[in-house]
């Protein structure tokens, strides 16, 4: 055993070299600009000056130490030349790109570089960003001698040998791994297919769009809600099949493949239109949206808790027991709500022949919700308790309830589940 611990530290000694190119200080300020700089540039920001502009002035402000000015009022003055005395009840401009920009971050997230030092959001309800910064599995640090020296990386070496089987029993009884435990085999990596919603945008460009959403909804039709048949013969509308993705979809899918991340396991993120039945039968797919993605309606469709529309409103139903379902009470035109429902599906040998997970609201409050729940250790011992043995081998669906506040799913609650074999 100690000449088994000896050879990897000397292993892992021989790897480390004196002044490696590791700054020592590092102004976070700089690596904050860095991030922005390759934010705007990407192509879920580079299409749109305003956002660009929204989240530069926001991100300098905070890293400046000037958060706390960041409010409604002063962003309408400062960024869309509101006068000081605009009435921001009735001119909603500034909560409008905000909500925007969030998801435009919650896009770009999906594709950054997994080694980047830190991460920007806008959260919910706040127009201060926060940074969230990322450490390197093993930190490193200068030693008396000058040599950068990684401590943890001699203090695992030492408890390698010691502890890899108790390691190995925990990790294979650890229930959120074994809720995802069929996405982990295989020579293929899971595909996290997300849906994306129909959206009908002026044809006059953002500036029509930023004013028209910010006038009062008694005034206006919202544009995401004309018809099909309209926009065929309204000359002020244009459809756009596959350039938005749901904020809840995009913040679900995120939380999914950073959970299987964990789990030693890489994840390709696609569209759904940009995934065929093909690609389904070659890897595991987990399907995120519901009503936005073709393959969550087609591959879930006969399972006993689905998706469907009734007397013009999208609801859950049960087949087993058609006279229960659950629908969204006040989901309104512009899409909020203050309660969604969700189904999360794990078929372990799906039409495929592949492993399928689906993590689906009726709207996207539903989504990140159930994206939350699945990605949550608490969540899913929880629920543990209340399933069959041996679950872990099984089939199962759950139907989750969230409320919502402001714009913000609250944790999700299990109101029907159903195992089989």
């Amino acid at each position: 055993m100690h000449n088994q611990i000896r050879a990897v530290i000397r292993t892992i000694a021989s790897r480390v070299r004196p002044h490696q190119a590791i700054p020592s200080r590092v102004d976070p300020r700089e690596l904050i600009g860095l991030e922005l700089d390759n934010i705007l540039a990407s192509d879920s920001f580079k299409g749109s000056k305003r956002c660009q502009a929204f989240l530069r002035y926001v991100v300098e402000a905070a890293s400046t130490g000037n958060a706390d000015q960041l409010k409604e009022r002063t962003l309408g003055i400062d960024l869309f030349g509101r006068t000081p005395d605009y009435d921001t009840g009735d001119d909603a401009i500034v909560r409008v790109k905000a909500n925007e920009v969030r998801k435009r971050l919650a896009q770009y997230s999906l594709g950054a570089d997994p080694a980047r030092r830190v991460r920007i959001e806008l959260p919910a309800g706040s127009y201060a960003p926060q940074f969230d910064w990322y450490k390197d599995s093993a930190r490193i640090v200068p030693s008396r001698r000058g040599v950068l020296v990684s401590r943890w990386a001699v203090v695992s070496a030492v408890m390698l040998c010691t502890v890899a089987g108790v390691s190995a029993v925990m990790h294979s009884r650890d229930p959120l791994r074994l809720f995802w435990e069929p996405m982990l085999g295989g020579s293929s990596s899971p595909i996290v297919c997300l849906g994306h919603p129909d959206v009908y945008i002026p044809t006059h460009g953002e500036p029509a769009m930023d004013e028209a959403r910010s006038r009062p909804l008694q005034s206006l039709r919202p544009v995401a809600y004309v018809t099909s048949s309209e926009s065929r013969t309204h000359p002020d509308v244009e459809l756009i099949r596959d350039g938005y993705v749901g904020i809840g979809d995009s913040n679900a899918s995120f939380l999914i493949g950073r959970a299987l991340q964990s789990f030693g396991r890489g994840s390709q993120a696609r569209l759904g239109d940009d995934v065929s039945f093909s690609d389904l039968k070659k890897a595991p797919a987990v399907l995120v949206g519901g009503f936005s993605n073709r393959w969550t309606m087609s591959m879930t469709n006969g399972l006993r808790f689905s998706f469907a529309e009734q007397d013009d409103k999208r609801v859950i139903v049960d087949r087993d027991r058609p006279s229960t379902f659950w629908s969204v009470p006040s989901l309104s035109k512009t899409g909020h709500a203050t309660e969604d429902y969700a189904i999360v599906s794990r078929v372990l040998v799906a039409r495929t022949g592949q492993s399928l997970v689906s993590i689906a609201g009726i709207s996207g409050y539903g989504s990140q919700a159930a994206g939350e729940f699945v990605t949550d250790p608490a969540a899913i011992q929880k629920l543990t308790r209340s399933a069959p043995k041996g679950w872990e081998r099984m089939n199962l669906q759950l139907v989750l309830r969230t409320k919502v506040v402001g714009e913000t799913p609250g944790p999700a609650e299990v109101v029907a589940s159903y195992y089989w074999r």
